[in-house]
């Protein structure tokens, strides 16, 4: 459950898909996703080894270095992005909590710089905030992370809840037609199901960095084939109920979560109600993402790193250089309109499918399922790979 398949409708309806369309391609594009994620999680659970010694066997020692750091750019950018949302949970949290004084605060930077005063003080209190945790190791932070699903479940339902009430329904959204038909229309629907996709597909590709922890063989499949596609449907489908509820009390549509909480904030600054809502709203989607945070974007992007330099450079040393490019590569650039969030998801997928592709081909039908271990350790000539 998190905010990335919350906001794939404004990416899918910008390309003139009704509601239903979209959510077609939503269902596929997570059956398509269970399916790989399985595939390419098989070496981690059948042979204990991470995608970074398990592409070896594909690319060979020294090949392997390329889609190791295609899957370090994709954890870089995620990294900016999810940093550059919780930065608007903390705004949230500090609106909440200070009041109309930092909800209207004045905005000191010129237009050109797409991102306000208050948000970028909020983005890097976050970083500060995150730093701590990146030092832990992440076995240790298995009860955090139950609360964190625990509180983002909750802000989900809260604000389903509250949405549908307020508006006596789900509001007008969810009737929008197709606004393209014939060859546009389906070239369109593939354009956005390959976007909605290759959000995922770096994930996808280093599945064996999780499923290597498996403690048989087939431990990892329920969730990969069934409890993920779900949440991910789930929280796509509750997104737009929220979005198309809230779009009939504010005559406005608010794609993402975060700007919708704001909005409310800046309309009801001073009613205690709204603000103690807001920020356990807030809180929940803070925590949410510095889950995402640690987890996706750090962790295990940063164990990635450490292969491309071991002698300099371990997992804690990775996330940071992980976390300082995300900020180099100023996200709020990337998140400004659902054109420029396309374009992301729909660039790196063009590299990492394929190298999808050549991953499980490789494994299931050139090689049958059979690895040299110990080869994948051995750097010289003598090593099968």
């Amino acid at each position: 459950i998190n905010t990335t398949s919350w906001t794939v409708w404004s990416t899918l309806l910008a390309l003139g898909l009704s509601v239903g369309q979209a959510m077609a391609m939503v269902i596929v594009g997570c059956v398509i996703i269970g399916i790989l994620a399985v595939l390419c999680g098989w070496l981690g659970s059948h042979h204990h080894v991470g995608f970074t010694v398990a592409s070896r066997s594909a690319w060979g020692m020294r090949g392997a270095f390329w889609p190791i750091l295609n899957r370090v750019m994709t954890g870089c950018v995620w990294m900016g992005v999810q940093m550059y949302w919780g930065g608007l949970a903390v705004r949230l949290v500090l609106n909440a909590i200070i009041g109309p004084k930092f909800i209207f605060m004045t905005n000191t930077l010129p237009s050109s710089a797409n991102v306000e005063t208050a948000n970028l003080i909020c983005f890097f209190i976050f970083i500060i905030a995150v730093l701590p945790l990146m030092m832990v190791p992440p076995e240790r932070l298995q009860l955090p992370f139950h609360v964190a699903f625990a509180m983002i479940t909750s802000t989900l339902i809260g604000m389903l809840l509250w949405s549908l009430i307020a508006a006596q329904g789900a509001g007008e959204l969810l009737a929008t037609s197709t606004t393209q038909d014939g060859s546009k229309l389906s070239w369109n629907m593939l354009y956005g199901l390959q976007s909605f996709i290759g959000g995922w597909l770096g994930g996808v590709l280093g599945q064996s960095d999780w499923t290597r922890y498996s403690q048989h063989e087939n431990g990892a499949l329920l969730g990969q084939s069934f409890a993920a596609p779900l949440t991910v449907c789930l929280t796509a489908f509750l997104g737009i109920l929220i979005t198309s509820a809230a779009s009939a009390l504010y005559r406005q549509v608010f794609w993402n979560p975060f700007l919708l909480l704001l909005f409310i904030q800046s309309k009801s600054a001073s009613d205690p109600a709204t603000r103690a809502g807001t920020f356990f709203a807030g809180l929940g989607l803070l925590a949410s993402q510095m889950s995402l945070c640690i987890v996706l974007n750090s962790v295990f992007p940063g164990m990635d790193l450490t292969t491309l330099s071991p002698q300099f450079i371990n997992i804690r040393r990775g996330a940071i250089i992980i976390l300082v490019i995300g900020v180099a590569i100023v996200p709020w650039n990337l998140v400004n309109t659902a054109s420029t969030f396309l374009t992301v998801l729909q660039g790196w997928s063009i590299f990492l499918a394929p190298m999808i592709g050549v991953l499980i081909a490789d494994y299931f039908a050139v090689r049958r399922r059979t690895l040299h271990l110990a080869d994948l350790y051995i750097g010289n000539p003598t090593s099968a790979y």
